[in-house]
């Protein structure tokens, strides 16, 4: 045999774990606007970007306005390179790119940008489809996708999609990704009004991501489980299930889960007809996701306390809440399917009195973005 021999290729400097870490972390802190794109340390490396991507994916629940600005100026920066100073190997390059594309689209998806969302979804798929891994990275993307669905109401395309793509990672050993497929199942059978359906679904969700040791998924499936036996008028069973999640919220800095938790104990104070302290949970809640950057949820809860207020004769207070509500929903155009809806409303704030069937019938089109 004959031929040249080639050598293995190698990166022309690199990081180690703990200097890639420091710098990630320290991107991250700063206001993205002086990342050192050139440096032998900076976060262009591939090891930078591996702690880089691990560190805005566990911070997504904590702060996911930040967390996609982040993802999207790594992106454009790492974009901007060429790849031929050989600082990655193979598709190590279109790895990261997709990457960063799918949590860029990920935490727009959690502030509610929808639009934004799927185009940063389209971007992960096209690098990930230059990757040796495509399935599984792809498998990724249709996830996010069907979350997407699932937020936008099209419901019965998750109960038809969740099925498949949840054995599909179940094949490939995904077993914590298969249970968030379980998970958005069982929310769109509740938000199709088959609640009883649900909670056995919910329940073994809960189980399994026990046995998986997942916290991010009990959280998950914990602050769900509350609204749901809160809706049942299991108050006993929801106020255990209460003092069991918030601990496992706060452990985990999980700000999202932890604001639709205040949003359980609103429904439970609510089902009890404690209306003043349900508002008081509602109003606890809307400030964690003020904090968190989640203009969609604070929109739902504007209109939920609304109701409550219209309860206790209070309309001139409901109108405010309402009147800070739509400008939201009309911004981030949440329920195209609710036109009707929102028109009667606008029209009844005219004329000073409140349609409350209107209003119950358009905070119902995206309550999901409170459970």
């Amino acid at each position: 045999m004959t031929g040249e021999l080639i050598p293995f290729p190698t990166p022309l400097s690199s990081s180690s774990p703990e200097e890639a870490r420091v710098c990630a972390e320290a991107f991250l802190e700063s206001d993205f606007a002086n990342a050192a794109v050139g440096s032998p340390n900076g976060f262009n490396q591939p090891e930078t970007l591996l702690a880089l991507c691990q560190l805005i994916e566990n911070r997504m629940d904590g702060s996911p306005g930040k967390m996609a600005r982040a993802a999207v100026v790594a992106y454009d920066l790492l974009r901007s390179r060429t790849g031929s100073d050989n600082a990655f190997l193979f598709d190590e390059r279109e790895y990261y790119l997709g990457e960063l594309a799918l949590l860029a689209g990920t935490a727009l998806r959690v502030v509610f940008k929808v639009d934004e969302a799927r185009v940063w979804f389209d971007r992960a798929q096209a690098w990930f489809l230059s990757t040796a891994n495509l399935g599984g990275d792809i498998a990724r993307v249709s996830y996010q996708r069907l979350a997407l669905s699932l937020e936008q109401r099209q419901l019965q395309d998750v109960l038809h999609l969740a099925p498949p793509l949840r054995d599909a990672f179940l094949r490939s050993g995904a077993k914590e990704m298969a249970l968030k497929c379980t998970y958005l199942e069982a929310v769109a059978l509740r938000e199709l009004d088959r609640p009883e359906e649900a909670l056995p679904v919910l329940e073994a969700v809960y189980s399994e991501a026990r046995s998986l040791n997942s916290a991010k998924m009990i959280g998950t499936a914990l602050v769900c489980l509350i609204q749901l036996r809160s809706e049942f008028g299991h108050a006993d069973i929801a106020a255990k299930l209460i003092a069991e999640a918030e601990p496992i919220l706060q452990s985990s800095n999980n700000r999202v889960a932890l604001g639709k938790l205040y949003c359980g104990v609103g429904v439970l104070m609510r089902s009890q007809n404690r209306g003043v302290d349900a508002i008081e949970a509602f109003r606890s809640a809307q400030e964690e996701f003020a904090r968190i950057e989640l203009p969609a949820e604070r929109a739902a809860l504007h209109l939920l306390i609304a109701d409550l207020l219209l309860e206790t004769g209070q309309e001139r207070q409901a109108e405010w809440e309402i009147r800070a509500a739509l400008p939201i929903i009309d911004e981030l155009k949440m329920v195209p399917e609710g036109f009707a809806a929102m028109s009667l409303l606008r029209e009844s704030l005219r004329r000073r009195s409140i349609d409350r069937g209107a209003l119950r019938k358009l905070h119902g089109y995206f309550e999901d973005a409170v459970s």
